[in-house]
């Protein structure tokens, strides 16, 4: 009884370790590349770029995690099918960029097993970055958003974000 109390108490003690520097670690890391949580809704950035994307996140999960969407990933393979191979005037600018941006090719039921993409995109890329990215790239303006991919964005909560969090 006696050995059993003591190996809960170190197990209990070793978790505690692990999680106080895991939340260190994250406050860290967090802190200089940005990051959006979930379950606050909180934004942490220190960089235009950083908010941008990260605001990028909360405007997905805002809507229901529209980057998952069967409408978004359509509108997404018709975008890149239509710039794959077309001439270099009537591509879209973003279309590079889409096209070779990491992780999308993951299938879909591999997508949320976060051993997979990280195997495959060094632990970042895939639909749900993208969604986040293409914001960025635009500097959060709607009409440098391509046309197919703007119903995607509540543009009224993109403005009141990059408000209250871009400096």
């Amino acid at each position: 009884m006696k050995f059993r109390s003591m190996f809960v108490a170190i197990t209990i003690i070793f978790v505690l370790i692990i999680v106080i520097i895991s939340v260190f670690r994250f406050e860290q890391v967090a802190h200089q590349r940005g990051y959006y949580n979930p379950l606050t809704k909180n934004i942490t950035c220190s960089s235009r770029s950083q908010c941008l994307h990260e605001i990028g996140h909360a405007i997905d999960h805002a809507g229901g995690w529209i980057s998952r969407d069967e409408d978004y990933r359509f509108a997404l393979e018709v975008y890149i099918w239509t710039n794959w191979k077309a001439p270099e005037p009537l591509r879209d600018p973003l279309a590079d960029q889409v096209i070779i941006f990491p992780g999308l090719l993951i299938s879909r039921d591999k997508e949320h097993d976060p051993f997979v993409p990280a195997f495959w995109t060094g632990g970042w890329g895939g639909i749900g970055e993208l969604y986040a990215d293409m914001l960025y790239w635009t500097n959060g303006e709607q009409e440098s958003m391509p046309v197919i991919f703007q119903p995607f964005y509540n543009w009224e909560l993109v403005e009141e974000l990059i408000k209250e969090y871009v400096r």
